[in-house]
Formats: C-alpha cells, sequence, structure tokens
C-alpha cells in the first residue's frame, strides 16, 4: 500500500485516501528543516482529520505522545517521558 508525503510551511495534514487492515505503518520523519522540528503520524482517522488518532514527535522537547482525536478536541492518551 502506498502512501503519501509532503511538507508544510504551517500546520498541516497530508492525507492518503488508502485504507487497509492489519498493515504495519512505517515512515521516515525528517525534523532536520528546522521550525518547531514536530512531526505526526494519523491513523484510524476520518478524512478531514477531526476524528482518529495521532502520534506526536516533537523533537525540540524529547516527546512523543499518543492523541486521540474527537469532533476536532485533542486528548493527550499516551505522553512520554512523562
Amino acid at each position: 500500500m502506498e502512501g503519501k508525503s509532503g511538507t508544510s510551511a504551517d500546520d498541516a495534514f497530508i492525507i492518503s485516501g488508502k485504507t487497509g487492515d492489519n498493515f504495519i505503518y512505517n515512515a521516515i520523519i525528517d525534523l532536520s528543516e528546522g521550525g518547531d522540528e514536530t512531526g505526526s503520524l494519523i491513523f484510524r482517522a476520518d478524512a478531514d482529520a477531526e476524528n482518529g488518532y495521532m502520534a506526536n514527535i516533537d523533537a525540540l522537547n524529547d516527546k512523543v505522545k499518543i492523541v486521540k482525536m474527537e469532533d476536532g478536541n485533542r486528548t493527550v492518551l499516551v505522553p512520554k517521558p512523562q
């Protein structure tokens, strides 16, 4: 299954229309270009990324978070380190 790639100077989601069951999510996130040094992988999400889950990588603060998105509201489920 092929996905998407892209960059943005602002907050943005680049979402593939591909769907699948029981697959491995593999990605390379390059945070070396400067900026706020964060990136996310969205999964089990609707087309507008209003509902689903996000694995957020914050290199600047050395944190990883699993976030639940419901109706556009975000709740951190698992922050690491805690």
